[in-house]
């Protein structure tokens, strides 16, 4: 299972919710990440209330920063740019 926080409404924090959902398969060119922490700042907070300049649809997961694991050999195969990779 996967577990993500996620703004069903707009308002205050206190309206976000930590839901689990059922894993999918991991398709060519993507990587399953463990993910171990997690951050929600200031614009996640005012996005979910309807006060940030971006507004998407709801249901959305605000967020963007995450830490964790991914396999060894994923490691080795990711490809993307985008991927930051820490020691």
């Amino acid at each position: 299972m996967v577990r993500a926080v996620v703004c069903r409404e707009l308002g205050a924090p206190e309206t976000l919710r930590l839901e689990e959902f059922p894993s999918r398969a991991v398709k060519p060119g993507e990587v399953r990440v463990a993910i171990r922490a997690a951050g929600l700042n200031f614009p996640d907070v005012l996005m979910a209330a309807g006060e940030y300049q971006l507004k998407p649809e709801l249901p959305f997961t605000p967020g963007m920063e995450a830490a964790g694991d991914a396999p060894r050999w994923a490691q080795r195969q990711a490809a993307s740019p985008s991927v930051t990779r820490s020691s």
